[in-house]
């Protein structure tokens, strides 16, 4: 649901964007299919996914945290308009 209402703004939460509710979405994928505990997609299905796959979606997901992370401390939001000023036309 956060994605559809952001979907407009774009893919980056710096622009009220639908990153952070993707994040989510994938976080809760990882731990169905993966997860431990009698409720997994894994334990339900009776089947195991490889190794390999796991640690895919691990090293997938670190690459994108240190990416966003990196986006987020390089951004530089523009300076307030000065008191008075006419805002810029759209």
């Amino acid at each position: 649901m956060a994605s559809t209402t952001h979907r407009a703004n774009g893919p980056f939460a710096a622009n009220s964007g639908y990153e952070m509710a993707l994040t989510n979405l994938a976080g809760a994928l990882v731990l169905a299919v993966t997860g431990p505990g009698r409720f997994s997609v894994d334990r339900v299905c009776g089947t195991r996914v490889p190794k390999w796959v796991t640690g895919a979606a691990v090293v997938g997901g670190a690459l994108l945290s240190v990416a966003s992370i990196r986006m987020l401390l390089n951004f530089k939001p523009e300076p307030p308009p000065e008191p008075g000023a006419e805002p810029a036309p759209s």
